[in-house]
């Protein structure tokens, strides 16, 4: 960590930074080895207060820091927030003392934490927003080996916002599925996205290069719930796919190389040529064509987005 380690963190805010922070904490203050006898967790609501601030003021074992956890510190009693007051008056030297609020902000008559705040013992860990974000997300899979370029991680926030347990879950899903590539490409957000948020919406997209009308609208039926433009979304990416790969096709480049060209695992290389072999390239730009449309009704005019996507499927299984 940038800054020296202070001998007591009260901390609140994100819950995904929270952990990564304290476990900053935890790495640089034990001694590798020993950490077993010198960290140590309680909860305030079950804990016994003068015995976790004895343990604060017991010396580590060979070297190092003590870590002392307390969670759910709003829940404190005012006779324990008293005595983490007093003891913050001379804390330990030797003891990193850490006190976990929730995501929001202390309560103003909370004297715990206007006591840590005036020594500076208060930290805010707030979700970062636009080029901060992005920023987390190439530290996030750089730290796994791995390098993201900008246009998956505009597509990741674009997805996800701002949450950042969402975006950590989504970011090893996609580690995972790059195995040995180092690189995650807007094309593997894509992909990861598809197989693993909400199957009714693959199993759409599906129905669709079997051309199966009557499947793709009763999948459709059970789908009315589901956010339009993600609909749309997955199915602008499947019919751009096909297209792409109906070009490779007539190419005459074999499976494996499509496979290459596209980013797509090897095992799903068969089922998008079988798709694309049942649409002409002019077909498919045309599909392209109305699903821009379809993307310029559902943002500007007085349709019902049902009626727009139900329209769209039936053309896209002609």
């Amino acid at each position: 960590m940038a800054e020296s380690l202070k001998p007591i963190y009260l901390l609140y805010g994100d819950p995904s930074l929270v952990r990564e922070f304290r476990e900053k904490l935890r790495k640089e203050a034990l001694n590798p080895g020993y950490e077993s006898f010198n960290y140590h967790g309680y909860s305030a609501a079950e804990m016994d207060a003068e015995e976790v601030l004895q343990t604060a003021l017991t010396l580590p074992v060979f070297g190092g820091k003590r870590v002392v956890v307390v969670k759910d510190c709003q829940e404190m009693k005012d006779r324990e927030r008293a005595l983490f007051i007093e003891y913050a008056m001379a804390p330990s030297v030797d003891t990193c003392l850490v006190l976990l609020y929730g995501e929001q902000r202390p309560q103003a008559g909370d004297k715990l934490f206007s006591a840590l705040r005036d020594r500076g013992y208060v930290k805010e860990l707030k979700c970062p927003k636009g080029r901060r974000l992005e920023d987390w997300i190439v530290r996030y899979v750089r730290k796994e080996g791995k390098d993201i370029t900008p246009q998956a991680v505009s597509l990741l926030m674009e997805m996800k916002g701002d949450a950042l347990g969402e975006l950590g879950a989504e970011l090893d899903k996609l580690i995972l599925y790059k195995g040995g590539d180092v690189t995650i490409e807007r094309d593997d957000v894509e992909e990861s996205a598809l197989q693993t948020e909400g199957a009714g919406v693959f199993r759409l997209i599906d129905t669709i290069g079997r051309k199966d009308r009557a499947e793709a609208m009763r999948i459709f039926t059970l789908l009315k719930e589901e956010e339009p433009l993600k609909v749309l979304g997955a199915l602008a990416w499947y019919v751009r796919l096909l297209a792409r790969c109906r070009e490779l096709m007539d190419e005459g480049l074999a499976p494996e190389k499509i496979a290459s060209r596209l980013r797509i695992p090897g095992f799903r290389v068969s089922a998008y040529m079988q798709a694309a072999g049942r649409f002409s390239q002019r077909r498919l730009y045309g599909l392209l064509l109305l699903l821009s449309e379809a993307d310029r009704l559902l943002k500007g005019s007085q349709q019902r987005p049902v009626n727009i996507i139900f329209r769209l499927i039936m053309e896209l299984c002609k």
